[in-house]
């Protein structure tokens, strides 16, 4: 288990369409001969180059759960190298109808809990 990770997260049963999703995605990456498709590099503002010390901050901001809202959870928490650095956990929210389990329901990352600026979570009557 990760760092920070929740208890039964890898049992969400949305988790399929995300592997779905990302099978898909290698299929147009990857060729028939299995090689990787050729990406174009990645863009880099000459007045702001890559440098060691960059990427090091980069990882270590990632990693750095005092970024969140509440203090409790880094990026590298939810979003995993092994699914392409997306996020496999799902919230549902119902979509314009409010119904869920219809076909306008919207999945996405289930966030961090909000909270006021006293630090007390605010409920919200959907999710």
């Amino acid at each position: 288990m990760r760092p920070g990770r929740r208890h039964g997260h890898h049992r969400n049963p949305r988790a399929g369409r995300v592997l779905l999703r990302i099978s898909c995605i290698a299929g147009l990456l990857f060729g028939a001969t299995g090689a990787f498709a050729q990406l174009p590099p990645v863009p880099v503002p000459a007045a702001n180059p890559i440098t060691p010390q960059k990427a090091v901050l980069g990882k270590i901001l990632f990693w750095d759960e005092q970024l969140s809202s509440d203090h409790t959870v880094a990026c590298g928490t939810c979003h995993f190298t092994e699914f392409g650095g997306a996020d496999p956990g799902f919230g549902t929210h119902p979509g314009a109808d409010g119904v869920f389990a219809t076909p306008d329901d919207i999945l996405g990352s289930q966030g961090v809990v909000r909270r006021d600026t006293s630090g007390a979570t605010i409920n919200d009557p959907t999710f």
